[in-house]
């Protein structure tokens, strides 16, 4: 199989997957990256696993894509690395 036959069967095999119903099991602390102009998880989803996740984080990194890490690293790297090591509750 070639990458795009591959991407195609990894896309159409989460077509039928609905996990939102087991957002609230979630106990672990989460951090939600949102990218405005994401359009593969429009920002709408992005807020919905926010409001659905107790206690997790959303921060919108500006100007980015659905590959923030590659767009925006050094934001990518520095939040996603705050997040890990921070040993205190955090409200942003």
């Amino acid at each position: 199989f070639d990458f795009q036959d591959r991407m195609r069967r990894l896309v159409l095999s989460t077509k039928d997957y609905d996990y939102r119903d087991r957002l609230c099991e979630i106990k672990a602390p989460t951090l939600i990256l949102g990218c405005l102009a994401d359009t593969i998880i429009p920002i709408k989803d992005q807020q919905y696993l926010h409001e659905h996740i107790k206690g997790s984080h959303f921060v919108v990194i500006p100007d980015a894509g659905h590959c923030s890490m590659l767009e925006k690293p050094e934001i990518f790297v520095t939040l996603i690395s705050g997040f890990v090591n921070i040993t205190e509750d955090i409200n942003i």
